[in-house]
């Protein structure tokens, strides 16, 4: 898979039972282009089983902000 660097948050994540999760970009087109955002896996197969989980059960569930969030 191609590795893109540059993203605001950790590159690994171990969990407790030591496993440990990596960012994968997903890229999805929309009405208005192309988008992409970032899911956790421990593998590039399970990365690819969480984007099949993503496609089948995505909803949205409300707007992320966190501190410092500039309103638009």
């Amino acid at each position: 898979m191609t590795e893109h660097t540059g993203i605001p948050y950790p590159l690994e994540f171990v969990d407790a039972a030591g496993r440990v999760w990596r960012p994968y970009e997903v890229q999805f087109d929309g009405p208005d282009g192309t988008y992409a955002c970032h899911i956790y896996a421990i593998s590039d197969d399970h990365a690819e089983l969480q984007c099949h989980a993503l496609r089948e059960t995505a909803r949205v569930t409300g707007q992320t902000i966190g501190l410092g969030a500039v309103d638009a």
